[in-house]
């Protein structure tokens, strides 16, 4: 499936209310409807026309992955590698390993980071920088 010309894709996840039986099925305490099935979902941001969907299947063989953000973005823009757009994530997704993924790949990342995430410079941490609003990040390999 190719996406229309719009430059900029979300990477998002949705709840689908389920309550019947499922293995799958997830309960979120913040959602309104609190069980459900996991969708990442990513579309464009423009006109929400989806691009790609994966269902979120819970833990595989009782382990819990690790950097699955990074492991759900690649899955959703790989068909996208190269044209140049740019992924909008929340700070589950955002990673400055993904960062630098997607700049190799001719892409672009915007997403908010916790300061709690590994290799964030201290620059971005120290007291000063508190007061001022935003910052931009380059990422170069």
């Amino acid at each position: 499936m190719v996406c229309t010309p719009n430059k900029h894709i979300t990477s998002d996840e949705q709840l689908v209310l389920f309550t019947g039986k499922c293995l799958f099925r997830v309960f979120i305490k913040s959602k309104q409807g609190k069980y459900g099935i996991k969708l990442w979902v990513a579309h464009e941001a423009k006109n929400f026309y989806v691009c790609n969907m994966q269902v979120y299947t819970g833990k595989n063989d009782g382990v819990r992955k690790k950097k699955r953000g990074l492991q759900v973005v690649k899955d959703m823009v790989r068909h996208l590698y190269g044209t140049g757009r740019g992924v909008t994530t929340n700070n589950f997704f955002t990673s400055c390993e993904l960062a630098n993924l997607l700049l190799t790949k001719k892409m672009t990342v915007v997403g908010a980071l916790r300061k709690n995430k590994p290799k964030i410079a201290a620059l971005f941490l120290s007291r000063e920088t508190k007061r001022c609003p935003f910052f931009y990040l380059w990422f170069y390999q």
